[in-house]
């Protein structure tokens, strides 16, 4: 397989499924969001946070957020932010919502506010993947402030606790790319180094990290390489879609045209740039670059990419005849067995789904399962396909998918370690379907055969939802069900202390203890937590345990207990 067209596909791929868009872009850094408006900013985080995971009640809440901060009303969204910390300590997505909402700061300049929340993230979720992408915006404050110091430390942090993720050296390289934009050639350079000698076999980044250490080397030469002008030339045109000058972007593009047209990287480059009307609703500019790209340069990797964007431009519009046609097109002037194919048409599957048009989504989702038998898209489109099928209510055949998508793993993912991550989401859908016995067979198997991932620990904790489940349903007792979810959030802290929902753990179980008025065993988990982390808040144990010790008769530990976390607060 050609790195190049793996490394295209891949991006986009992980660009819905995985991470929001700026963790999924590569080469762009974050600058993608550049010229937004702060609405058109959270509309984007709040879509591919929705599209990546299952109805939670947490996003409605997080989106409540996003809206105060874009409607400047910081009272109302310190309301919010405090209810989703105590409302929804308990919520498995809240890190993923806090760190959205310290994102949407970071993008609309509010960097104070957005450095405190993800501090919060790092601080309360220490294991968790989304507190690496909170580091990676903190080092990215730091260096935009200047604090090389501070972004050393934050980088180290990020590099060696989350050495293992499948997504570091994409971190690593990103904010080498922050340190090269801002002119600290010195760390830029060092850090990309680092991403080569440390993950050699992540041969994409690989390559853009030697692209960039030829960028800081024709930069700090003072010269202007041809690819430098061509990439100057995107940007000042990207610029110019953002500020609405569309003349100025014009004469970029006509520039790019008459100067570069034999240039390799012509094509590409000007599908960033179309890519880029795209997002700013250009979008008779952008199908005139499709367009372009796929009549003239017909033999590059970008040319099937701009015909299914041509797709995607329509199904954005709601111009579904004209959306069928261009897939068809698709299909019938780009051979099927191009690297790139099953990438795209992938992609307009999820233009579908995104657009709330699930029954045409579950069709291409099938069609690029019965098409590419051995193709990493095929995974996510199985998984896409149950989302759609179930979103439509279609539970039957909503859980054969799911059983399709978990039965593949048997043989091996075709993505390399996403097998954990990928047991836990259909073990959610599962759950999310009622199927609570299967769910709990996707968490079982994350936990044996996944003992050192951490999504093992997730597994170990999201046990405890199907057991209620399983308890409202009938098919176990109270009694029965309650003694398995507390061995169920036993284990959470038992097997995985390090991990952050060891403390969700306890606190569930001193709450499952209070609610039946048992003073004695709630105190003790409570006590249990504040002795396992003495250096986290007391502000999800101080009340409750406080009320034990009243209930237990002892004023005095109860008044000890609530001055202790007073003191703490003032410190704060």
């Amino acid at each position: 397989m050609n790195k190049r067209d793996f490394a295209v596909g891949f991006v986009l791929v992980c660009l819905v499924l995985f991470h929001p868009v700026e963790e999924c872009l590569g080469q762009g850094h974050t600058y993608e969001q550049k010229g937004l408006t702060n609405s058109e900013r959270a509309d984007l985080l709040y879509a591919y946070i929705t599209a990546m995971w299952p109805p939670d009640e947490i996003w409605p809440k997080m989106r409540e957020a996003m809206t105060n901060i874009v409607d400047n009303n910081e009272a109302a969204t310190q309301a919010v932010i405090d209810e989703l910390l105590s409302e929804f300590s308990e919520n498995q997505y809240l890190p993923v919502a806090i760190h959205e909402v310290a994102k949407l700061y970071r993008l609309i300049g509010e960097g104070d506010r957005s450095l405190e929340l993800h501090q919060h993230v790092i601080d309360n979720w220490a294991k968790h993947e989304y507190t690496m992408w909170s580091l990676r915006d903190l080092a990215i404050l730091n260096i935009a402030g200047g604090d090389l110091e501070d972004a050393e430390v934050v980088i180290d942090r990020a590099l060696t606790g989350f050495a293992n993720n499948v997504y570091i050296a994409f971190v690593g390289y990103d904010i080498a790319g922050y340190y090269k934009d801002f002119k600290y050639y010195q760390e830029a350079k060092e850090l990309y180094e680092y991403v080569i000698a440390h993950w050699p076999e992540e041969e994409t980044y690989v390559e853009w990290c030697q692209a960039g250490l030829k960028q800081i080397e024709a930069a700090r030469a003072g010269e202007a390489a041809p690819e430098e002008v061509i990439k100057a030339k995107v940007e000042s045109a990207k610029q110019s879609i953002a500020s609405d000058d569309m003349e100025a972007a014009e004469a970029n593009i006509n520039e790019l045209l008459t100067n570069y047209a034999n240039d390799p990287h012509i094509a590409d480059s000007l599908f960033e740039i179309a890519e880029y009307c795209q997002k700013f609703k250009k979008y008779e500019k952008a199908k005139a670059l499709y367009q372009h790209i796929v009549d003239n340069w017909p033999g590059e990797v970008s040319a099937s990419w701009s015909q299914s964007r041509l797709a995607v431009c329509h199904i954005g519009l709601g111009e579904m005849e004209a959306a069928e046609a261009a897939t068809d097109k698709l299909l019938a002037d780009f051979p099927r067995t191009t690297t790139p194919m099953a990438g795209c048409v992938y992609d307009i599957a999820q233009q579908y789904y995104q657009s709330g048009q699930y029954a045409k989504a579950e069709g291409y989702y099938r069609y690029v399962l019965e098409t590419w038998l051995d193709f990493p898209e095929r995974l996510w489109a199985r998984n896409g396909l149950a989302a759609s099928q179930a979103r439509l209510g279609n539970k039957e055949e909503a859980v054969r998918s799911l059983d399709g998508l978990v039965g593949s793993s048997a043989g091996g993912f075709y993505l390399a370690g996403q097998e954990p991550e990928m047991l836990v989401r259909a073990g959610q859908w599962y759950h999310y379907l009622a199927e609570y016995e299967k769910s709990m067979e996707c968490y079982q198997r994350t936990i044996n055969d996944h003992k050192q991932s951490e999504y093992a620990c997730k597994a170990q904790f999201l046990m405890a939802d199907n057991l209620r489940g399983l308890r409202e349903a009938g098919a176990l007792s109270e009694t029965e069900a309650d003694a398995q979810i507390e061995t169920a959030y036993k284990g959470v802290f038992e097997k995985y202390p390090d991990c952050e929902l060891a403390k969700d753990a306890l606190v569930e179980l001193g709450r499952m203890h209070l609610k039946k008025e048992q003073w004695v065993e709630a105190a003790q988990y409570y006590e249990l937590f504040i002795e396992a982390y003495p250096t986290d808040p007391l502000d999800r144990v101080a009340s409750s345990l406080g009320k034990c010790y009243e209930k237990l008769g002892s004023k005095e530990a109860a008044n000890q207990i609530y001055e202790e976390f007073m003191e703490r607060r003032k410190l704060q």
